[in-house]
């Protein structure tokens, strides 16, 4: 511990607590002692996650609040207006619109310590385009009209936004389409 011989002695805790203080007085013919308990609360631990800094346009994705010693949640999510923010604990959001966003978090200690009444922390999201896919035969139409026994000939697809690849189902059996880009 401690000792100080002045009047009115201060002292800041490194590591939340309970501490017995002790004061003791002396006149010189006697002595006095006073005890008293001193609580240290921890400060505000501020952490949050989310499943993946990287979505599409229109897709859905959940924040995990991570935090200790906080209350008071205060989501932002970067995106402007009343729906870009939230209070709940783990929150889902949207963004309808391409581009980078900044997530912030901002909580209150839950012990109210007037120091640090709150505390911030942000991570980046990236939002891509979602993809799109066009098709279009010989006739200019998203659909092909052959007889049996017929090859299908001449589909063409266009991929747009964030597509990559794409898939071909509904062929007959024992037949596959697909198509990676980069490849």
């Amino acid at each position: 511990g401690n000792i100080s011989s002045v009047f009115s002695p201060s002292h800041v805790y490194s590591t939340d607590g309970q501490y017995q203080v002790q004061m003791i007085i002396n006149n010189g013919c006697s002595y006095d002692t006073l005890y008293q308990t001193v609580t240290v609360y921890p400060l505000p631990n501020l952490d949050f996650s989310v499943l993946s800094d990287s979505v599409c346009s229109g897709q859905q994705i959940q924040l995990v609040n991570n935090s200790t010693n906080v209350s008071g949640i205060s989501w932002d999510f970067g995106d402007g207006g009343a729906a870009g923010t939230s209070t709940l604990q783990n929150p889902k959001h949207r963004w309808n619109t391409a581009g980078s966003y900044t997530v912030s978090l901002t909580v209150t200690s839950s012990f109210g310590c007037p120091s640090v009444t709150t505390a911030q922390s942000s991570h980046s999201i990236t939002v891509n385009t979602a993809p799109t896919i066009a098709l279009t035969s010989l006739a200019s139409t998203s659909t092909q009209s052959l007889c049996l026994g017929t090859a299908i000939n001449n589909i063409e697809y266009t991929l747009g936004g964030s597509a990559t690849s794409a898939t071909v189902t509904g062929l007959p059996p024992g037949l596959t389409g697909t198509y990676n880009s980069g490849l």
